[in-house]
């Protein structure tokens, strides 16, 4: 069964500029409502607690628990998934980008990432993409290497909002910004076995 969505304009500017093909987006959302739970494994109490650290607003908070108690929640936070996945892979570098930004040979990238020192997806053609938050305009995000089997098999998406969420045991500022800045990626290392618990 193929689903259709209606594209969210940041997404299909990604489609228009040929980072994604919507074949590639429609493969995604087919397989996450195929994958997709029929009915929740959250009680309303674990709801209530995982809403309460959210940080969302009341609004957002009363949408959750309404579409907690729909049959077709599953299906359709399957569809959320799948459009978070495909914004992900559109933003991605291919092997041969990252390659260039770094200055060193696609085989080169692809050894990294089978050593779990730079994390990727597969596209539906089978082609590594590699998320941007990983490097800097300048190259590999300094420390990355160090990170990075900290996150390896951590949903990609998580390991995204970790890298942009500041963090007080950072000074206040994000991952990707410690990183950055050259400073000591223990700390941030030892943030992300934290990761594993999500």
């Amino acid at each position: 069964m193929t689903h259709f969505i209606e594209l969210p304009s940041p997404l299909a500017a990604h489609v228009d500029a040929g980072d994604v093909t919507v074949a590639e987006l429609q493969l995604a959302v087919d397989d996450a409502v195929r994958r997709a739970q029929r009915f929740s494994t959250v009680t309303d109490a674990e709801l209530e607690t995982l809403l309460e650290g959210s940080g969302l607003s009341r609004e957002g908070r009363d949408a959750l628990r309404a579409a907690h108690q729909s049959p077709a929640a599953a299906e359709r936070l399957s569809l959320v998934e799948a459009i978070a996945a495909g914004s992900l892979l559109a933003d991605a570098l291919t092997a041969q980008e990252a390659a260039a930004r770094v200055g060193v040979t696609v085989s080169t990238i692809t050894r990294r990432h089978e050593r779990g020192a730079l994390l990727a997806v597969r596209d539906a053609r089978g082609r590594l993409r590699l998320p941007r938050w990983q490097f800097s305009d300048a190259g590999e995000l300094p420390g990355w290497g160090t990170v990075a089997p900290h996150v390896d098999g951590v949903d990609l998406r998580t390991v995204e909002a970790f890298m942009s969420r500041a963090d007080e045991d950072l000074d206040g500022l994000t991952p990707f910004a410690w990183l950055l800045a050259g400073r000591d990626p223990s700390p941030v290392a030892a943030l992300a076995d934290g990761l594993r618990w999500w």
